[in-house]
């Protein structure tokens, strides 16, 4: 049974979130404070020939036995919006209270990290812009900085994305936005908002064409692009495998086991390291893979990646 996905918000923000000048991702993998990967943008669906059919996937239903609890904060959040005009303090008030008493219990509870474990307060800081002159976010742990236009002025005004990073760093799972899709797709669900179900849905179809893409262009890309095709078909196979044949578990089971310490069946391969470029990094890459074959009989066929 072929499944959904909300994509537009995630590519909007995969792709606004966590810049660099110039968008350059760099090759090293392995650097624990680096939350910064440009997003490849979404090819567009290819033409159907008139015997061609484009089949509407079924909806991923959500858990039964799930719900937001919205367990209180286990550590204090602030914000600080003094670079903005004074009159959006109140705007500033109800994106902290929303990210804070809404979205981290459900983080929280998916991954099973409290934040109070790595930080003693989480600071928000609100600017016009970033440093560099760009929209977007950057997460440094217990500091996420977010410009105006992508934070209290966005279409759904609260954090997701700039959180995850931070409970990432925190845990030491596997970042690189390899779950994102994963925990964003799972946190709408849970919060029933209306506002977070006003995007596109794109089907499976696309999805897969998409992999197809990547896999037929890794094959000539070398350096940063190299890098960035490998981070994208690792992330797009988990996606496709979570909407494919997932639940709450599947997310719950393919965060977890990239938080140290792992229990591999074998070491990465030479060519993982090459990619990576750390050997802890190759070592949760190698983790998930061995989860995607165990648990869902899924693989990846890109050997230029070390998959």
């Amino acid at each position: 049974m072929k499944r959904v996905r909300n994509l537009s918000l995630i590519l909007f923000v995969l792709a606004t979130a966590c810049s660099l000048p110039g968008g350059t991702t760099p090759l090293s993998g392995g650097t624990t404070g680096q939350t910064v990967i440009p997003a490849s943008p979404l090819p567009s669906t290819p033409t159907l020939s008139a015997t061609q059919t484009m089949v509407t996937a079924t909806p991923l239903l959500p858990s039964p036995t799930v719900t937001a609890t919205f367990i209180p904060a286990d550590l204090p959040f602030v914000i600080d919006c003094s670079a903005l005009v004074v009159d959006r303090q109140s705007a500033c008030d109800a994106y902290l209270a929303y990210t804070r008493d809404k979205v981290y219990p459900i983080l929280r509870e998916v991954t099973g990290i409290s934040l109070s474990k790595c930080y003693s307060k989480i600071t928000y800081t609100i600017v016009p812009h970033l440093a560099n002159g760009e929209l977007g976010g950057l997460s440094g742990g217990a500091d996420i900085t977010y410009a105006e236009e992508v934070s209290i002025d966005a279409p759904i005004p609260f954090d997701i994305h700039e959180m995850i990073h931070s409970i990432s760093k925190c845990s030491g799972a596997l970042d690189f936005h390899v779950f994102h899709v994963l925990l964003m797709n799972y946190v709408y669900d849970q919060l029933k908002d209306p506002r977070s179900g006003a995007y596109v849905v794109n089907n499976e179809y696309q999805t897969t064409f998409f992999q197809r893409q990547l896999l037929y262009e890794v094959v000539t890309a070398t350096g940063p692009d190299l890098w960035n095709k490998c981070d994208g078909i690792l992330s797009n196979q988990v996606e496709m495998t979570y909407f494919q044949k997932g639940d709450m578990a599947s997310i719950q089971r393919l965060y977890r086991s990239t938080i140290p310490p792992l229990h591999l069946d074998k070491q990465p391969n030479a060519t993982l390291l090459s990619i990576w470029d750390d050997t802890k990094v190759a070592s949760q890459v190698e983790a998930v893979l061995e989860m995607l074959k165990k648990d869902y009989n899924d693989s990846i066929n890109a050997p230029k990646c070390g998959y």
